[in-house]
């Protein structure tokens, strides 16, 4: 390590970030599976969730860089994980308060105009959502390739 570098030891930032990896995988999971399953319920439980933990996950980022380019291009991957983590779970916020609330309604009660825009905002909300957590797992994904190796 050189002087007045703010790196350490990549071994060091793995045990650093590990948790947080993990915490992040495992709300990714949850938010991922009511998207396909379509139970409302068990979505709200995600994003409430989720917006509970990432916070945790993103204390844990502030410390100090790892030494290595590959374990660089992880923490960089694991930050953007849990960023679009956090908008997804801000975007299923948006989905259940439409689903819900007066859009939700006005696609249930309404007819033509109003009933197709409130669908649209509604799948948009779901859309955003979905696409959001995919784009985190992805990121997780990459990040999973260093942050596997370095534990094995």
């Amino acid at each position: 390590m050189e002087l007045f570098s703010n790196s350490v030891n990549d071994g060091v930032w793995v045990t650093q970030v590990e948790q947080a990896f993990y915490r992040v995988a495992a709300v990714m999971r949850e938010v991922k599976n009511p998207c396909v399953d379509g139970e409302p319920e068990r979505l709200v439980r995600a994003v409430q969730g989720a917006l509970s933990q990432l916070p945790a996950s993103e204390a844990a980022m502030k410390g100090p860089d790892p030494s290595q380019p590959r374990a660089k291009a992880a923490k960089k991957a694991l930050r953007n994980a849990i960023k679009d983590s956090r908008h997804a779970a801000k975007q299923g916020q948006n989905f259940i308060r439409d689903i819900t609330g007066g859009g939700g309604e006005r696609m249930r009660n309404e007819t033509g105009f109003a009933q197709r825009v409130a669908g649209a905002r509604v799948t948009f909300s779901l859309n955003g959502m979905k696409e959001l957590a995919e784009s985190a797992s992805k990121k997780l994904d990459e990040a999973s390739v260093f942050i596997g190796a370095s534990r094995a």
